[in-house]
């Protein structure tokens, strides 16, 4: 018999849109699948949905509903989904977005081999419904991956979607998600990394990636700041206890300060007193998360303007004003309005954060 499929979708308030999602699996070629459904107490009729789909359905995808007795967001969804998963592979598939009638071949690919992790396209579906051909990567042709320079040199996205993975692989290196913040995908994903997975990219278009007006990547607030933040906390965790191979170890302080440049690009770009939220966070994030000599696992990984960068942190002021000005050279290629996210002191976006973190 050929290996099941775990497909993870987490449901909370899709009534709307979870219908296509669904229906893409059900039009699947490829049977030995089971669906794990996890309601985090959604609000809405999203579970009367799918319910009604599949009763008017004849197939023999095994569909399962897992309840959660109180919301405890997407993260701890997917972590509900893994534990509770009985088949050899795992996909995790948002429930507004669908899938390509791809399980078939992705299989064929992944069966009888030694990849940790089959990989694909996409293509995005916009608000209005126009499809924007926007791919993960142009590469035409299938690629082996099997450390953090192939990774970096192909393109091997941060997204949790899209993606064929061995369960095994996931929880032999204990790889669940971390909950209640944003980016928990990105940061995931980069965890893995760390482990040198062996990876193949198959050029064709796996999942189709639907924005919606409202969704939580649409519509950004102090949150997704203070999960930068968070990110950069775990990330340095990650990076000096993970037992991953050493030569990894540079990428994920790697992961760690880029995470932290994002949430000083964030300071910048999305709050109304833009330079001191930016030294305010800058200074916490220095004291918190100081870039020390582990640092210097990256340096000799980075470009000439890269290696300017890391070097300028070891002077203390000098550093934060070129910082201040790569950050502005950013933000005139982000273009987006600035939020009014009502920041009535410069120690407001992180105080409450930092008073609880160790």
């Amino acid at each position: 018999m050929k290996p099941k499929i775990s497909i993870i979708i987490p449901l909370y308030n899709v009534e709307l849109y979870v219908e296509g999602c669904i229906k893409s699996i059900l039009s699947q070629d490829y049977d030995n699948i089971e669906v794990l459904l996890i309601d985090d107490c959604s609000p809405d009729r999203s579970v009367d949905v799918i319910k009604d789909i599949l009763s008017k359905s004849q197939t023999r995808i095994n569909f399962k509903f897992i309840h959660h007795e109180k919301n405890k967001g997407v993260s701890a969804a997917r972590n509900t989904g893994i534990r509770a998963s009985t088949g050899e592979y795992l996909m995790f598939v948002d429930s507004d977005d669908k899938i390509t009638n791809i399980c078939s071949t992705l299989v064929d690919k992944i069966i009888g081999s030694d990849y940790d992790i089959i990989v694909g396209n996409r293509d995005i579906i916009s608000t209005t419904g126009q499809y924007l051909h926007k791919p993960s990567t142009r590469i035409a042709h299938e690629v082996e991956m099997s450390t953090i320079s192939d990774y970096e040199k192909y393109h091997f996205q941060g997204e949790v979607y899209n993606k064929i993975i061995k369960k095994d692989f996931i929880v032999k290196n204990n790889l669940f998600f971390t909950e209640n913040i944003l980016f928990e995908d990105t940061l995931w994903v980069n965890q893995i990394k760390c482990y040198s997975p062996k990876i193949l990219y198959i050029p064709i278009v796996t999942y189709i990636y639907c924005l919606r007006e409202g969704s939580t990547m649409t519509t950004y607030n102090n949150k997704h700041l203070m999960s930068q933040i968070e990110c950069t906390r775990y990330a340095h965790i990650f990076a000096s206890k993970a037992k991953i191979p050493e030569c990894n170890r540079w990428y994920a302080y790697y992961s760690a300060y880029q995470f932290r440049k994002a949430a000083l690009l964030y300071c910048f770009v999305r709050t109304t007193k833009s330079v001191s939220n930016f030294f305010s966070i800058y200074n916490i994030l220095q004291k918190k998360y100081p870039l020390n000599r582990r640092y210097d696992l990256i340096l000799p990984r980075l470009s000439k303007i890269q290696k300017i960068r890391y070097f300028s942190n070891r002077l203390p002021l000098v550093n934060r004003v070129i910082e201040l000005i790569f950050i502005i050279l950013k933000a005139r290629q982000f273009k987006t309005d600035k939020l009014l996210m009502g920041v009535d002191s410069k120690l407001d976006l992180a105080k409450d954060f930092f008073k609880s973190v160790k």
